[in-house]
């Protein structure tokens, strides 16, 4: 199918760019964002690429791919929104979604998060086909990086968002020549399971779990960080049976160990000692 038009869906600065970088093989681009997502109306922005955009409530966006004549590909660009069975059977549709894992592991919403709190050593982008399920289409293109233990989530996201729009150009010149190339398949193996994390998901139920070691901890709580943004809510901790949560953290990796774990309030932080772990708490507060 030769394709005349393309459509991408999502918002902010990750559609934006992806419509630029599609408007270099097509003309007819148009963009479609979720006005239940968007917080800035980038009106101007798109215009003065010459790019179509639309803000949208999900069900219109629906409504307007249904109806939709010409052979188009999808972009499914950073979005919360869902291409439904009755559009991706439509025969002038072709569709492919922009997921930051190495799938087939984090499929669904904050895979970052999820990553940085499973500990995983590696992490990556994949661009796939789009199908009836979440995150489960024939893939495209995958690249890997490997993530250290000082790894926030915002900067992953940030590291990962890089990444795939570095590689689209080769994804489109691959979809637009029919192809799925199993050769940038990486097959690695992570130490978590391949569940399918939905928005309401957050790790551990955002409770800090006090007996964990304090490469977890750690781990925990860059997940949660998303330097001011509230991506996955406020995180909390019990401790002397109440509930308390934190403005900020400080990770600190001693040279020696502690010879005993403990963790105790001091004013207004939580301080946690664990092997060679100092972490605190800080500016926290009852629940």
């Amino acid at each position: 199918m030769t394709i005349d038009k393309i459509i991408v869906i999502g918002n902010g600065s990750f559609a934006f760019e992806t419509s630029k970088i599609a408007s270099l093989y097509l003309k007819n681009v148009e963009v479609y964002e979720s006005n239940m997502d968007s917080l800035v109306d980038l009106s101007n922005q798109y215009e003065s690429i010459q790019v179509d955009y639309h803000r949208l409530a999900h069900k219109d966006i629906t409504k307007e791919l249904k109806e939709e004549g010409q052979s188009c590909l999808i972009i499914s660009a950073l979005s919360t929104y869902i291409i439904p069975k009755e559009v991706l059977i439509k025969e002038n549709v072709v569709a492919v979604n922009y997921h930051n894992a190495i799938l087939p592991y984090h499929r669904g919403r904050n895979a970052e998060a999820w990553a940085i709190f499973d500990q995983d050593d590696v992490c990556g982008i994949t661009w796939h086909y789009v199908d009836s399920g979440i995150d489960t289409g024939d893939i495209l293109f995958q690249d890997i990086f490997e993530i250290d233990d000082s790894m926030i989530s915002i900067s992953l996201l940030q590291k990962q968002n890089a990444c795939a729009l570095n590689h689209l150009p080769k994804v489109l010149d691959r979809v637009l020549k029919g192809q799925v190339n199993s050769n940038t398949r990486h097959d690695v193996t992570l130490s978590r399971s391949q569940q399918l994390h939905l928005s309401k998901d957050r790790p551990n139920g955002g409770v800090l779990d006090l007996t964990w070691d304090g490469a977890k901890i750690s781990a925990f709580l860059r997940a949660y960080d998303y330097r001011g943004l509230c991506y996955l809510g406020r995180a909390s901790v019990f401790l002397e049976d109440l509930v308390y949560s934190w403005k900020r953290y400080k990770v600190t990796k001693q040279v020696h160990p502690y010879e005993v774990d403990r963790c105790f309030i001091d004013a207004d932080k939580i301080v946690i000692e664990k092997g060679i772990y100092l972490i605190e708490l800080l500016k926290c507060e009852g629940m």
